[in-house]
């Protein structure tokens, strides 16, 4: 399987906010061959946060970034970009193990 991460830093007194846009804008994902599952998660201090998804493998995550789905899902990119300082930053990872 593989995951993939974005994580962002969000302004200080808006993550309540960030992550309610996150949670109301919906993934495109459900009909997305070799996905998996999608989650969120935020540091304890509540300025970091981080999307996580899983899929099959590497291969499955790029067809997706080439899909119309994709595409959908990120349309509104800028919406919400008052609440985030910078751009996510992209992680990849294989997974070795999982319990």
């Amino acid at each position: 399987m593989f995951i993939a991460m974005n994580r962002c830093k969000v302004v200080r007194g808006q993550a309540a906010e960030s992550e309610k846009l996150w949670a109301e804008h919906g993934s495109c994902l459900d009909d997305v061959p070799a996905f998996r599952r999608i989650g969120l998660v935020r540091g304890r201090k509540r300025t970091i946060c981080s999307s996580h998804s899983v899929r099959n493998d590497r291969e499955a995550l790029r067809a997706w970034t080439k899909s119309e789905a994709f595409r959908k899902a990120h349309a509104d990119a800028g919406v919400g970009e008052n609440l985030d300082l910078g751009h996510p930053q992209f992680e990849g990872f294989d997974m070795i193990l999982a319990a």
